[in-house]
């Protein structure tokens, strides 16, 4: 876990899943989803990577949120099946990240998770 990433956090996370969940916004699902995972509360936010997903399963970049996820909860071969349907939808037209989640992929084939610190803090902002 991150730092800051205490029990009043865990709470907020918690209780921002729920409330996205209510209203079923997969845009807010997928906001929590991708910064609670970077925050260190990847364990709070999946059921909000999860429903995202669920109820928009052709968009790539929720399923690229639940991958980061996914990697930091260790379920690694999740992790690279997401980034493998994110890279075959329309939302990895950007090619620099397609470049970088295609690195992310190989490290996650290789058994590695490709988040450290250093990249964990580069991504406190949506890359899209």
């Amino acid at each position: 876990m991150r730092a800051g990433a205490d029990s009043s956090a865990r709470r907020a996370a918690d209780e921002a899943v729920s409330l996205a969940s209510a209203s079923r916004n997969t845009v807010d699902l997928n906001n929590i989803c991708w910064y609670g995972a970077v925050a260190g509360l990847a364990r709070h936010v999946l059921p909000a990577c999860e429903l995202a997903v669920t109820l928009d399963p052709g968009r790539g970049l929720y399923r690229d949120s639940r991958a980061l996820a996914f990697a930091l909860l260790g379920e690694l071969g999740s992790a690279a099946q997401d980034l493998r349907d994110f890279l075959a939808s329309p939302d990895a037209h950007d090619p620099e990240v397609a470049a970088q989640r295609t690195r992310w992929l190989a490290r996650l084939d290789s058994g590695q998770s490709p988040f450290d610190a250093t990249t964990l803090s580069s991504l406190d902002d949506l890359p899209f």
